[in-house]
């Protein structure tokens, strides 16, 4: 009488037919799958201490399950097999290759894998984010079934070191957010960070005052790349995009660089005082002119998101009051850009990296800690965006402001006594 347990499970679909070496571990993985779902790989492992012995028809049942999921090309390995284990470990011991030139060819593959736009001639070139994520931890895996482990840690570095350099912000944003950066971690971001950008985004979200918008055809074939004017594709997916480095820093001298993190953006109102933490901007920025002290003006401009150059108008230092708690901090900022078709302030957080400041972001929360180890600003998320703790009222950066305006026309006017330019006041 033929076992219930086994009744109708041919039915199963085979996933994978085994071809040789190069898919050894999927379909190991697979058929295992399937022998436990026919609960036949009792007759495959080994037993354990005191287990019942494994019946002859459960055996032949996992046997023939393994030999259907197998190529004819190699079905002499398992042709004069005696039950399900003994054709089991004459394909594993064939193509499970665990000696050291297997170890180092797969992890010559690993430390090859990259995105395309950060390739070089040896390299393993994944034209999607999906499918770059995907051969980092499948070739992960194939290395611990040879006894080889990779550290989280390691993969984690290694996700991050095949990227282009257009993900330098998001790397960036990741390393000074003071969390322990895992594979899983970083995988999620990469991947979310894809899944932003392709939602549908109002690019104009940091134009606050801008006359006129772009509209984005979403038909790759009507796009044309502002980097090679070629049709077809993105900028972003354009391989001549770092081809000549230098020849771009001459065509655009005298621009700032700016990639604002608009796609978090919903709203392109914002306070005048307002200002956001923002990882992807090359300079500090601002909308309101009074901020500036020491103003001068300049003739300039920068390029957003989607390629539109605004006017820089003016560049100087700007005071802001944060509010760090029981206290507040006066924050002084140098080279900050006027830009009145802004709709918000832009704090840049390499500017302030390469001052000696350290940032770090949480889920809530962003600090700022000074190079002497103290608290001088801190972030509040909202609406995905990290908007600097101001102290309440702007009366504190007025009355800032007009002190350093007392100072710079004191110096202007050759260290005039108060009293006499108090009295030029007057006149």
């Amino acid at each position: 009488m033929a076992n219930p347990k086994l009744a109708g499970s041919f039915s199963l679909p085979l996933r994978e037919i085994l071809r040789g070496s190069e898919n050894y571990s999927s379909w190991s993985f697979a058929t295992k799958m399937v022998l436990i779902k026919e609960k036949t790989w009792c007759a495959v492992k080994e037993p354990a201490e005191g287990e019942p012995a494994v019946s002859e028809e459960t055996s032949m049942q996992a046997l023939a399950t393994i030999c259907l999921s197998i190529d004819s090309s190699i079905y002499g390995l398992v042709r004069d097999a005696k039950n399900a284990k003994q054709a089991w470990d004459n394909l594993k011991n064939t193509y499970e290759h665990s000696g050291s030139t297997r170890k180092i060819g797969l992890l010559r593959r690993l430390t090859g894998i990259r995105l395309v736009g950060a390739e070089r001639d040896e390299d393993i070139i994944c034209q999607t984010t999906q499918q770059y994520v995907n051969e980092l931890f499948t070739t992960s895996h194939q290395l611990a079934e040879v006894g080889f482990k990779v550290d989280d840690a390691w993969l984690a570095s290694l996700l991050m070191k095949g990227l282009p350099k257009q993900y330098d912000p998001m790397i960036l944003g990741l390393e000074s957010s003071g969390i322990q950066l895992t594979a899983d971690i970083v995988k999620a971001k990469i991947l979310q960070d894809v899944k932003v950008s392709s939602e549908k985004q109002t690019v104009e979200a940091f134009l606050g005052n801008s006359k006129s918008t772009t509209k984005r055809s979403s038909v790759k074939s009507n796009v044309q790349c502002y980097r090679c004017k070629k049709m077809g594709h993105f900028a972003s997916q354009c391989s001549n995009q770092f081809s000549d480095k230098k020849q771009e820093k001459s065509k655009n001298s005298g621009h700032a660089t700016f990639f604002a993190a608009f796609n978090a953006c919903q709203t392109s109102t914002a306070a005048e005082e307002e200002w956001i933490f923002d990882s992807g901007a090359t300079s500090h920025l601002c909308r309101n002119r009074n901020l500036l002290v020491d103003a001068e003006n300049v003739s300039s401009s920068i390029n957003v998101a989607n390629n539109t150059a605004v006017p820089v108008v003016a560049k100087g230092s700007v005071n802001v009051s944060a509010d760090v708690g029981a206290s507040t901090c006066a924050i002084s900022m140098n080279d900050v850009l006027y830009v009145p078709e802004l709709a918000v302030n832009l704090l840049s957080v390499s500017k302030m990296c390469q001052k000696g400041y350290t940032v770090t972001f949480r889920k809530q929360t962003c600090k700022v800690i000074s190079p002497s180890n103290k608290l001088v600003a801190i972030g509040q998320e909202s609406g995905g965006l990290y908007r600097l703790k101001r102290s309440p009222g702007s009366l504190v950066n007025m009355v800032s402001r007009m002190e350093d305006n007392f100072k710079l026309w004191h110096r202007r006017l050759c260290h005039m006594s108060v009293g006499c330019m108090k009295r030029l006041e007057t006149m």
